[in-house]
């Protein structure tokens, strides 16, 4: 295991190590336009690392489902939320929680920016011709933006546990729990199409797999939620 991390944390080195130091300016003006107090702790890598791979493989997913308008939007978008995010991860180790308000909001006001955009351009450009625009509004909204809402609290407590019991990275604990928790919301709703609405002698297994749902929740499951494992061991959250 020490030598899996170990591989692990040189890999990240090599990989964004370049990019420290305009991540660092990035943070200083946010905290100088902000009036906070914010560092560059060495776990600005784990945030990056996971807002990407959460929003690279949901816009993979897309492209599965054949739609590159919003593969390309969720990786336009991803990009600067991810390195904000980053940029502001430096609040979590702080003993303010002011700073470690503004290093959770970033990513999940990310997240619900992203969702809210998949879901208008999935709208405008591969909306079923069985719904009308107002339904398949409403249908995004529930599905794509209320989930994300409603992981968000368990993020934030999530965060604040791991704040007051001293632990460090705690915007890092809040990240991760709402990942894990948006990748079961996503596994489970892709059972639920597959029980619910596959066609005639399609398994639902075979319909699960076939959804977009379910190809997500499987991306993150098998992706994002194994390097979340080298993320927390990396970064120390005791």
């Amino acid at each position: 295991i020490h030598a899996m991390l170990s591989f692990y944390g040189g890999l990240l080195d090599r990989l964004l190590g370049w990019a420290t130091p305009s991540i660092a300016m990035l943070a200083a003006s946010v905290a100088r336009l902000l009036h906070v107090t914010l560092h560059l702790p060495e776990g600005w890598k784990h945030v990056f690392v996971l807002m990407w791979l959460y929003l690279g493989n949901d816009a993979r997913a897309s492209l599965q489902q054949h739609r590159p308008i919003t593969a390309t939007a969720t990786l336009i978008v991803g990009v600067p939320v991810a390195l904000a995010a980053a940029a502001v991860s430096g609040g979590s180790g702080a003993n303010a929680p002011a700073d470690l308000a503004l290093a959770l909001s970033v990513p999940l006001i990310g997240f619900l920016l992203h969702a809210m955009i998949e879901g208008l351009l999935t709208v405008a450009f591969y909306r079923q011709p069985e719904r009308s625009v107002r339904q398949s509004l409403v249908y995004y909204f529930m599905t794509e933006v209320l989930s994300a809402l409603l992981a968000a609290p368990i993020a934030i407590g999530i965060a604040i546990a791991t704040f007051r019991f001293g632990a460090s990275n705690a915007s890092l604990a809040g990240l991760g729990a709402f990942i894990f928790v948006r990748a079961t919301y996503w596994l489970l709703r892709g059972v639920d199409i597959g029980v619910t609405d596959r066609a005639e002698g399609e398994t639902w297994f075979r319909r699960f797999v076939r959804s977009g749902s379910g190809q997500f929740g499987i991306l993150i499951f098998s992706v994002s939620l194994g390097a979340l494992l080298f993320v927390a061991f990396n970064a120390g959250l005791s």
